[in-house]
């Protein structure tokens, strides 16, 4: 599920979304909180599902 959310963000529709109602003073913070959940799902995946299974 967090993969899938975080894919969903990186989609450049979805981000062109958040990015044309974001003001310009918050425009970095918000492309950090899109960029943090692609970054950190390719590494907690496989350990929770490794977790998960075991």
């Amino acid at each position: 599920m967090l993969q899938g959310i975080g894919g969903a963000i990186m989609v450049p529709v979805g981000r062109l979304a958040v990015l044309r109602t974001t003001r310009k003073q918050d425009l970095l913070r918000v492309i950090a909180w899109l960029t943090w959940p692609g970054l950190l799902d390719p590494v907690l995946a496989p350990a929770l599902g490794g977790l998960f299974t075991t």
